[in-house]
């Protein structure tokens, strides 16, 4: 059974408008300026997509939640910019 991933298209396959080259993928209105991962706009494009997929082929869909734990802390106390910092890791590792 094969695992699909969905991912943000990167910076370079955009159109500069906001689209993406060629229509095919979401444009920058989807996308978190920071990371460059889908925004909720984008995650529910692409959700509803997979959502459709998975009817049509009856194969399951599986979805992953992310919380970073004590997050809230290290904003207060080191500021917004390493809590940037600890996202922009986190989205890299992933």
């Amino acid at each position: 059974m094969g695992v699909r991933v969905l991912e943000a298209p990167a910076a370079d396959a955009l159109d500069g408008r906001g689209g993406a080259a060629g229509g095919q993928k979401p444009g920058l209105a989807h996308l978190d300026p920071l990371t460059g991962i889908f925004n909720r706009r984008g995650f529910e494009l692409a959700f509803t997509t997979e959502q459709n997929r998975s009817r049509r082929t009856g194969r399951p869909i599986g979805l992953l939640l992310i919380d970073i734990d004590n997050f809230k802390p290290i904003n207060d106390s080191h500021g917004h910019q390493a809590g940037d910092r600890v996202i922009l890791e986190v989205v890299r590792r992933m």
